[in-house]
């Protein structure tokens, strides 16, 4: 096969790939910290826990370093009926039984959306937490009528991703024990915000790879017969 045959179907596949694969994704760290709570019992808040475009709870980092963000609705209630261990009690998973609304403020307008925490998950092993580690889609009904690129891409998907990982500083505590410290246990905290690709993005970029994928063929073709 020709270099420049091999060229044009290389940049084809990554102009498709591109296409698929597109979509808004912020990332943000926690302005302050989380904290597990004793009272209410088994639950979890962002502080600050009244969140707002003056007292955030995270900022972004990167294009969108002048966006900050907040969910309000906390605490937010862990089921721990519904405790799962594995690698003999390093990794336990519970449902997270309430959710809130994700607000970001850009300077001017304000997006909502609604947040659906799903889950959240302790490992021991390496000290560390996430919420909602899911590849389930846990934000919807978002509302937006500003001009940010990223959170206008964000509005026009079917919906997003909201996902945080928290870090602890000296001891790492399990799921059992994550609420039983006295006044809490706080960790800090990070995440992304990912908006889900439209049907119609994903199918065009399968069909920009329908021609290449036959003109491969033929060249290939081609080749082995010469």
């Amino acid at each position: 096969m020709k270099k420049q045959n091999i060229a044009v179907i290389a940049a084809a596949v990554a102009l498709a790939a591109s296409v698929t694969t597109s979509q808004a994704s912020l990332n943000f760290y926690g302005l302050g910290n989380m904290v597990f709570n004793t009272s209410p019992s088994d639950s979890f808040t962002l502080s600050p826990v009244s969140g707002s475009s003056s007292t955030p709870q995270f900022g972004f980092i990167g294009a969108d370093s002048s966006l900050v963000g907040w969910v309000s609705g906390g605490p937010f209630t862990v089921n721990m009926g519904t405790l799962v261990s594995s690698d003999a009690g390093a990794i336990q998973t519970a449902s997270v039984t309430s959710g809130g609304t994700l607000n970001i403020w850009d300077g001017t307008q304000d997006l909502t959306g609604t947040v659906n925490w799903i889950q959240i998950q302790t490992d021991t092993a390496v000290g560390q937490g996430g919420v909602a580690d899911s590849l389930a889609i846990n934000l919807s009904n978002i509302s937006y009528s500003g001009s940010n690129g990223d959170l206008l891409a964000l509005k026009n998907s079917k919906g997003g991703n909201i996902n945080m990982t928290f870090q602890f500083s000296g001891s790492d505590p399990s799921l059992t024990t994550l609420f039983t410290s006295p006044g809490g246990t706080t960790a800090s905290y990070s995440g992304s915000i990912s908006a889900v690709p439209e049907p119609s993005t994903v199918v065009a970029g399968f069909l920009l790879l329908l021609p290449f994928g036959v003109s491969t063929l033929r060249i290939l073709r081609k080749n082995t017969a010469a």
